[in-house]
């Protein structure tokens, strides 16, 4: 995981039975519904870091699974770092000052 992410930047996870994804912090008062991650592709989802120098290791995700009857949180510090975004062709290259990809192999 980068020491930093340049303000602006997205994490990109990568959650295939995901229905719904929320980012949750002290940042928004730990909401489980107040910043839903946009979905990029069939189980690509954005987090746009909402100011410079968010910390990241209090950063987690509500997660809730397709047939779920409730969510389950996963933590930032807990998910594996990919190279490159999912949706992605080997031929594009990915800036990591622009995006940072984490979450599960594709």
């Amino acid at each position: 995981m980068p020491e930093e992410i340049e303000q602006h930047s997205a994490i990109l996870l990568s959650l295939p039975d995901a229905e719904a994804v929320c980012a949750l912090g002290s940042f928004n008062n730990w909401s489980t519904v107040a910043n839903p991650l946009h979905k990029l592709g069939s189980h690509v989802w954005e987090f746009q870091l909402p100011f410079p120098g968010f910390d990241l290791d209090r950063l987690s995700f509500f997660v809730i699974r397709r047939g779920a009857r409730y969510g389950s949180v996963i933590e930032y510090r807990d998910i594996k770092p990919l190279t490159k975004p999912c949706h992605s062709n080997e031929s594009e290259s990915t800036s990591e000052s622009q995006s940072e990809v984490a979450g599960e192999s594709c």
